[in-house]
Parts: structure tokens; sequence; C-alpha cells
């Protein structure tokens, strides 16, 4: 996520002089024919592109619309992870009491293994999300944050093994979806707990619906994530764009050969800032739609990891506490 308060020249230019180059180089092949070898031909009224204008302008607000909800949910499902997480930790330390098979030593461990294997679950989700889908392909904005981070994904078995024992990691890493199943043990050491009395009815209860909000924010997130934003409105969206700016160079001549022979040449300048402010309204719709793709506007979601991690640790008063992720050329992972 970009947290700059101005985008950098450099990140505009990145995005945009692929697109400029190729906006002038066509505008200035049609003034060229229009000028010298089309004398008599003067463009297209300017009322086509006034309308066509103002279609593709709702067009690609809508989708801009959307994208920017897709992005949205995703973070608002993060920041439910982030006052779930706390609250489940909470419980944890609260809800679970000695009993007599156990000792209060022993049920320690047990309270530090459980909200450390609710780290290490929100690692889980985190890397499984970021993994790359067959249908998406690297863009600008991954190459940006290849470029001015030193943002990595990291090997998942690696990150388990810190807050989990050897035997719970391969188990996981032999499933399909290991997030799925670290739940699953969380629910098995609860059932244990309240078997031994060190528990109410009740209170096993809530720390189980707790575990089911888990479920259901990963769920909402592996959504987001495997169903792409609708092909048909984001191919239509570019189509739209496309076409309007290949007859915009047509109805600028139009108007500027009214004024002036000598001025149509300045048809260059104004088509090339015309498309470019259309076509940055279509990119800004593309970098939005899939928020979990390592690319510069994603869902923070190793910074909003590390915030969990930060507050458990110090919930069980753990001996090291990492620091917080801080932002690299403003742009935060």
């Amino acid at each position: 996520m970009y947290v700059g308060k101005h985008l950098r020249l450099k990140i505009v230019f990145q995005f945009s002089w692929k697109s400029i180059l190729a906006f002038t180089c066509y505008s200035s092949i049609i003034v060229y024919v229009l000028y010298d070898l089309l004398p008599k031909f003067n463009g297209l009224p300017f009322a086509i592109i006034s309308v066509t204008g103002i279609a593709v302008a709702f067009y690609v607000g809508f989708k801009n619309n959307s994208s920017y909800e897709r992005l949205w949910e995703a973070r608002k499902i993060w920041g439910s992870y982030v006052n779930s997480s706390r609250t489940f930790a909470m419980y944890v330390l609260d809800f679970i009491q000695p009993a007599a098979a156990v000792t209060e030593a022993e049920l320690v461990q047990v309270k530090h293994r459980i909200i450390k294997r609710h780290i290490a679950y929100m690692t889980a989700v985190r890397l499984q999300l970021r993994k790359h889908t067959v249908w998406k392909m690297e863009e600008v904005g991954n190459r940006i944050v290849s470029a001015d981070t030193n943002f990595s994904n990291e090997e998942l078995d690696k990150e388990l093994s810190v807050y989990m024992d050897e035997a719970e990691v391969d188990d996981v890493l032999s499933r399909s979806n290991p997030g799925v199943h670290i739940i699953k043990k969380q629910s098995e050491d609860l059932a244990v707990l309240y078997a031994g009395n060190c528990m109410s009815a009740y209170h096993h209860v809530e720390l189980s619906k707790m575990l089911a909000d888990f479920y259901n924010q990963q769920g909402a997130c592996e959504r987001i994530k495997g169903f792409p934003f609708p092909r048909q409105y984001a191919y239509y969206s570019k189509l739209f764009v496309y076409l309007l700016i290949g007859i915009l160079p047509f109805s600028i001549y139009s108007e500027l050969s009214k004024l002036d022979e000598h001025l149509v040449w300045l048809t260059i300048p104004i088509s090339v800032t015309l498309s470019w402010i259309f076509y940055t309204m279509e990119v800004v719709g593309d970098s939005s739609e899939n928020p979990f793709e390592n690319a510069i506007n994603d869902v923070p979601m190793t910074a909003i990891c590390r915030n969990i991690e930060i507050d458990l640790l110090q919930m069980i008063h753990a001996s090291v506490i990492p620091g917080k992720i801080k932002s690299e050329n403003n742009i935060l992972m």
C-alpha cells in the first residue's frame, strides 16, 4: 500500500511512459496524414467525442467503483482480523483456568501455545493469499514493489516453525489449505481443555465462535482472491477507452482547423493529455481490483500481521518482541 501524501513522479512515470509514447506516436501520425495527405478532410465533429467521452467516463467510473469496493472490502476484513485476534487472545488468557488435572504452569504453556499458534495462522493466511493466481499477470505495481522495497514472500514452513512445533508444521503443510487446519488444531486444544474442566461450557462456546469467525474472515479473503473481477466489465472498459483514444485526434483536429490551419499541430499535445487522463482512469481500476497480489496498491498484510504479532506477544509477556513494519519509499506491505 502506498502511504505517501503524494505519488512520486517516478511512480507516475513508470505507469505512464509507455502509454504516453504510444499516444504521441499515434496522434502524430493522424495529424500528419490529415494535414499532408488528406488536406480536404477536416476530421470528425466534436460532438462525437463529447458523447463518447461521457459514456466512457461513466463506464470507467463504474468499473473503478467496483474495483475500489473489492480493495476496501479486503481492508475491512483484515481490520476485523486485528480486532478478532486481540479478543481471542484475551479470551484464551481469561477464560481458561486451572483444574485438578492441570497445574497452573502447564496451563500457562497451553495458553501460550494457542496464542502463538494463532500468530502462525495469520502468517499462513497472508502467505496463502499472496500466491500468484493463474489468471493474474505481473504488472507495473509488482515491479515497483520489487525495485523500491526489500519485500519478498517468505517461505511458509520457516515462518510457521517460529510459533509451532515441527510435527504440527509438517502436518498442516501436508494439507492443501494450511490455515484451515491450524484453526482445527486450535479447536482440538480447546476441546481438550473443556473436557478437563479448564473452562465452562459458555466460555468454550465463545472461543469456538471466535474460531468460526476466523474461518469466515479467511473465506471472505479467499472469495476475493479466487474470483477475479468479471472479465466482461474489465475488457469492455479497456476497449471503450481505446476506442475513445482512437477518435480523439480526429475530433480535436477538426476543432483546431476551424481556427487556423497551423494550429492543427496542437492536436498532438492536447490529444496525448486527454488520452493519458482516460487511460490513467482505466489503470487505477486495474491496479485496485486484486488486493492480494504483492503490488503497490495491495492491502498491507505484512504490517497488519506484525501488529497482531506484537499485541499478542505483549499479552503473554514474551521476552522478545519484534518491531513494527515500516514503509520503504512510502510503500507499506
